[in-house]
């Protein structure tokens, strides 16, 4: 079950994510605030936006994705996209490198998937940032949320926006990980509060 609303309006109750491809935010408008739980988890979202890029016949440019945890299928997911040109473009793939130290044959599985998917470059860092961004044409897609690249049921969390800024953002921070578009360094400045409580 799928619960979304934003700011102007009562929370509304879907049975799965494509039945929110509708309400996908415009360009600068308000994000879309999501909860899942049940049997929708992130991956989900991979696959539905393909799906609506693909009924819109549209390309992505590039995507990048953040998590702490992935499995083999979400891996497997990747290589099946990228290999029959479902997701286009540029793909970026992080995730917690320790995912890379677990005492079973999932981290080769999941790095063979990831390597065999072309124009997809993979990086582990200690990471327990989760987001998902699309960019295709004036639209930069940014999902926050809490669920990672995994089947779980538990209750999961997600903000959808179509901001540039925001995407560019996230987008510099990620792939500074990559060694690209790297964050400039900026002077520390002291927060000045004086002002809260003030008529």
């Amino acid at each position: 079950m799928i619960i979304y609303g934003s700011n102007d309006e009562s929370p509304v109750k879907v049975d799965k994510i494509e039945d929110i491809i509708n309400r996908l935010p415009g360009i600068g408008e308000q994000p879309l605030f999501v909860f899942t739980m049940e049997r929708d988890n992130a991956i989900d979202f991979l696959k539905y936006f393909c799906e609506i890029f693909r009924r819109a016949d549209t390309e992505f440019e590039e995507t990048i994705f953040s998590t702490y945890n992935i499995n083999q299928d979400a891996a497997e997911l990747f290589e099946h996209y990228k290999k029959n040109n479902i997701l286009t473009g540029k793909t970026y793939v992080l995730f917690n490198d320790v995912i890379m130290r677990l005492g079973d044959d999932r981290p080769e599985f999941i790095k063979q998937a990831l390597s065999a998917a072309p124009g997809l470059e993979w990086q582990t860092a200690n990471s327990h940032a989760k987001l998902q961004l699309y960019k295709s044409g004036t639209h930069h897609f940014v999902i926050e949320g809490s669920g990672n690249l995994a089947e779980n049921s538990n209750l999961e969390t997600y903000t959808i926006h179509n901001d540039r800024r925001l995407y560019n953002f996230r987008r510099s921070v990620i792939l500074s990980y990559f060694g690209i578009n790297q964050a400039s360094q900026t002077q520390q400045i002291k927060p000045d509060f004086t002002h809260i409580g003030q008529q």
